[in-house]
């Protein structure tokens, strides 16, 4: 499995997101989306990352991550990682949240299959008010 890589694009605070070198980024549908998010977010509230991690975390997109049984952990990881300001790669000081994370979504198996399911291509067919 190849190595995961973090872009982040200067002109957009918090707006890197972990992709492959294969090209594609992890989490697909859902993972654009939350980067969009992210993005927005910064943008609405440009220098109070507590707020930008609060919008982030509304996104739909995330929604049965929020009502999971790890969403403890998820909030814990992703509030680590947008707060990270490592010098070598944002995230790298949150390895233990990201592990924690992995150990509820190995525990709960469910979670990330239901996930998974609604983000990618689940949501053909689905009309929105």
């Amino acid at each position: 499995m190849p190595a995961a890589q973090t872009d982040a694009d200067p002109e957009r605070p918090g707006s890197s997101m972990p992709h492959t070198e294969e090209g594609g980024k992890e989490g697909g549908k859902a993972g654009q989306e939350l980067s969009e998010a992210v993005a927005r977010a910064a943008e609405e509230h440009p220098g109070d990352i507590d707020k930008q991690i609060e919008v982030a975390l509304q996104c739909p997109c995330v929604e049965d991550m929020m009502t999971s049984p790890c969403k403890d952990t998820f909030v814990d990881s992703f509030t680590c990682f947008m707060k990270s300001e490592h010098p070598e790669a944002k995230g790298y000081d949150c390895v233990s949240h990201f592990e924690r994370f992995q150990e509820c979504l190995t525990t709960n198996p469910g979670v990330i299959d239901q996930f998974l399911s609604n983000k990618d291509g689940g949501d053909e067919g689905v009309t929105t008010d």
